[in-house]
């Protein structure tokens, strides 16, 4: 009998290294920026879905992390403007980059807006605001080899209750990405936090999901005012 509960306890063991290793490690990497090439699944389904759509060069490209992908209005949100809508997962600002060719620049849009690098700065792992700053201009160096005067929009990392103790890193990133913007032709920076914070100048926890880090249908709000008129400023319905 003790053999019997000793082999279930090693098959058990066994059973869930090997899930750890083939399931669990792979997810961790993916959100810790290790390896992009792990989002590869994610990034095919993009592509296969964004090709069943017409006309792309007349569509405005939205890429980045899971606040583009769970973005479920945006399509009526930037009517009558027509919309690529590439997010996924808990990509980091090399994600986007490195995946920028096959997500971006092949589908020539007329403009792209861009939300990244949130989740290089977290409490548990701070990347540097000038890393973060090479990043962004690697991208942007990628998008203009296809696409030299298509308008390209970031929107600012945003402040948020469950990375708030991290908001002063975030804020010097975007710092120095809108130093940047401002010397580049065609290249802008929506900043939406004033819009997200309270009276108190902390988040405003209702524009935010149960996570505290989601947006809810209020704070996506606030973002489709504030992109959707700077899209206007720069190209045609």
């Amino acid at each position: 009998m003790i053999k019997k509960i000793l082999l279930a306890s090693v098959l058990l063991v066994a059973g869930l290294s090997l899930l750890f290793f083939s399931v669990v490690m792979p997810e961790i990497s993916k959100y810790t920026g290790n390896n992009p090439t792990l989002w590869e699944p994610d990034i095919a389904q993009l592509e296969a879905n964004t090709a069943l759509l017409n006309k792309h060069n007349e569509r405005v490209l939205f890429v980045g992390s899971s606040s583009i992908r769970l973005w479920r209005t945006l399509a009526d949100d930037m009517s009558p403007l027509t919309i690529i809508q590439h997010g996924f997962g808990g990509a980091t600002i090399n994600d986007v980059v490195h995946f920028s060719d096959r997500l971006i620049n092949a589908f020539n849009p007329r403009a792209v807006v861009i939300f990244a690098g949130t989740n290089d700065i977290t409490p548990r792992k701070v990347r540097p605001a000038t890393e973060m700053l090479a990043a962004y201009q690697r991208l942007v160096k990628n998008i203009r080899q296809d696409l030299p005067s298509a308008p390209i929009i970031f929107i600012a990392i945003t402040p948020s209750p469950h990375r708030w103790s991290v908001w002063p890193q975030a804020s010097e990133t975007n710092r120095l990405l809108s130093d940047f913007i401002n010397s580049q032709d065609n290249l802008y920076l929506v900043d939406t936090s004033s819009g997200l914070l309270n009276s108190g100048g902390k988040p405003d926890k209702s524009f935010y999901r149960l996570d505290g880090l989601h947006l809810s249908a209020k704070g996506y709000a606030v973002w489709a005012k504030r992109v959707k008129a700077e899209l206007f400023k720069h190209i045609q319905p």
